[in-house]
């Protein structure tokens, strides 16, 4: 595995818990080629080379109840139960092992998603308390375009009567690679790979995509600049 590794200190980020930052940079076409769907809403759809969670923004997802058809969807999952918005502060990410028990998502096992991704963030904490990070963007090998695994669901807002879509990202322990960048919490998104995305979306068991070898490469940012590449590990 080849990496980038620089330093990048003083990250004034609130939180580091899971993935809450990412990238999609393809733009409408590629996108519709890459998963074979209708993207109806191309208008609506700008490519973003940095995605915050907690902008709570609309982006891609393939979803299982239209499998032909890109959807606009809001990260951070709001289920149909819900009474408000806030909770999407919360459910951005959605813990593989606690999903079936979590009242955020039990009720939407069976809603499952494909989350199109260019890139995600992850920070190297290089102390104890976090004060000097390195900032590493993330993809996969090989692929331009990949899937994370995702629920969706659909709130209907009280007040206007609007439906609003929503997903969450799954996430799962991290492998050997992601502990080492990713060393607080040890967390890294479920990876869907492309030859699996149609089980996933059918229903097979979730412990079927678990412990796949998942082969990330990774670079490490530096005052906005990317340094040569040299191995890590």
């Amino acid at each position: 595995m080849v990496f980038t590794l620089v330093k990048k200190l003083n990250l004034c980020y609130l939180f580091f818990a899971m993935c809450f930052h990412s990238q999609l940079t393809s733009d409408a076409q590629k996108l519709e080629k890459r998963y074979k769907a209708k993207f109806p809403s191309k208008d609506n759809y700008h490519t973003k080379e940095r995605i915050s969670g907690f902008e709570f923004g609309n982006q891609p997802i393939l979803a299982n109840n239209e499998e032909n058809t890109l959807q606009l969807a809001h990260w951070g999952l709001v289920p149909k139960s819900s009474s408000s918005l806030e909770i999407r502060k919360v459910t951005l990410n959605a813990r593989q092992e606690t999903l079936h028990i979590k009242n955020a998502f039990k009720h939407s096992l069976n809603s499952r998603c494909l989350v199109p991704l260019t890139a995600f963030y992850e920070w190297k904490w290089l102390d104890p308390k976090g004060k000097n990070k390195v900032q590493f963007e993330i993809n996969l090998k090989g692929e331009e375009i990949f899937s994370v695994a995702g629920l969706w669901d659909e709130y209907t807002i009280r007040s206007t009567g609007k439906v609003y879509r929503s997903f969450a990202i799954i996430t799962t322990a991290a492998n050997e690679l992601m502990s080492e960048i990713h060393n607080t919490k040890k967390r890294m998104p479920l990876a869907i790979l492309p030859k699996f995305e149609n089980d996933w979306l059918k229903g097979e068991p979730l412990e079927s995509f678990l412990n796949l070898e998942i082969d990330w490469q990774a670079k490490a940012l530096q005052n906005g600049s990317w340094l040569e590449q040299k191995t890590l590990f």
